[in-house]
């Protein structure tokens, strides 16, 4: 039987905002939808698949808006009728005569921003896959380097239980390295992020004085919004590198 399969783009309505629609020039009710690319078998998509972004509706006009959905406090899973009660609900920044929330959102932005930016440096960077670097890729030139090794060295002075040996050996070098080797690929963007991008990303936290609880309700919301760089950091050790950073500093 022929199965067709592959990979299709996923679309997941996730709920619903206010934001000020540039078209409308107004707030208006915007729904916020996820994308991403989902296996699939017989074009059924098979679960949500990997974030590709996301993006608004305005529900005035029907035009579509860049969104972050870290902007907002709250998704409203209904469409609430009340245009104020959706702002207070999920956007309360909106509102300029609310000054604690416009205070709290402008200080998480700053915490935010070079998460944002080492997350959009990890995109890009594998947008294509995972890549090689110098450890992953010496060590499967090593591993490949045994069976070419093994069958180009005449063994043949030695005697035949040392042959066995010696072979059987390679064979096991071999399968644990290239083991290793796919270990080492799969963890190289781990690397790649923290001899490349943490540097930078602790020297920014660093100006901003971010705090523990800062970073902790930041990467919440980054962790749920599936953005990448989650998988790199964690807020214990990014304040342990801010006060390495202030230790070398004073």
């Amino acid at each position: 039987m022929f199965i067709v399969f592959g990979e299709k783009t996923a679309r997941r309505k996730l709920g619903f905002v206010a934001e000020d629609c540039p078209k409308c020039d107004a707030i208006r009710p915007v729904r916020i939808t996820r994308v991403g690319m989902s296996p699939h078998i017989f074009w059924l998509p098979l679960g949500k698949g990997r974030l590709i972004g996301y993006y608004g509706v305005c529900q005035q006009c029907g035009g579509e808006l860049d969104i972050d959905p870290t902007d907002y406090a709250f998704l409203s899973r209904k469409k609430v009728d009340s245009l104020t009660d959706l702002q207070n609900l999920t956007n309360p920044k909106l509102d300029p005569n609310n000054r604690d929330a416009v205070a709290a959102f402008e200080r998480f932005e700053r915490i935010r921003k070079p998460l944002l930016r080492a997350n959009h440096d990890l995109q890009e960077r594998y947008a294509g896959g995972t890549r090689f670097d110098r450890t992953s890729g010496l060590a499967f030139l090593v591993t490949l380097a045994i069976p070419v090794i093994m069958f180009t060295t005449d063994l043949t002075f030695l005697s035949y239980p040392v042959q066995q040996a010696i072979g059987t050996a390679s064979i096991w070098a071999f399968i644990l390295g290239l083991i290793g080797s796919i270990v080492l690929v799969a963890r190289e963007p781990r690397r790649f992020f923290r001899r490349e991008l943490e540097p930078q990303l602790v020297k920014e936290l660093l100006v901003v004085n971010a705090r523990a609880d800062e970073l902790d309700d930041c990467l919440k919301l980054i962790k749920k919004y599936e953005y990448r760089v989650y998988d790199h950091v964690s807020t214990r050790r990014l304040m342990e590198q801010i006060q390495l950073q202030q230790f070398s500093f004073s």
